[in-house]
């Protein structure tokens, strides 16, 4: 996490507080959303669809399978450190340390 400058004034989501009810605020419209699926006549091309919570439940498992993949992409594709002969030497005090406690590339 990077550090606020000397003298600025915190933020709104700096409390921990504030984003517990950003995120329970989030949980209950996508319960309510879910609960709405209730509410409509679904005009399902398979079985699958006609179920409640199908298209929430599958978006939700796109994404996720979405970033999963990407992931994995990610160091299938990525190129070292000194791949550009031309490049400076990383300055390992530079890099910022990342939520995992390893350093970013």
């Amino acid at each position: 996490m990077s550090k606020r400058p000397e003298g600025e004034a915190p933020r709104w989501l700096d409390d921990r507080k504030n984003v517990d009810k950003v995120f329970y605020a989030l949980v209950a419209v996508c319960a309510l959303v879910v609960l709405a699926d209730l509410f409509y006549e679904k005009k399902a091309h398979f079985e699958l669809e006609g179920w409640i919570g199908f298209h929430a439940g599958f978006g939700f498992l796109a994404y996720v399978g979405l970033i999963t993949l990407s992931k994995g992409l990610r160091k299938l594709v990525m190129r070292g450190e000194r791949y550009y002969p031309d490049a400076p030497e990383p300055n390992p005090a530079d890099a910022e340390v990342d939520d995992e406690g390893g350093r970013d590339a």
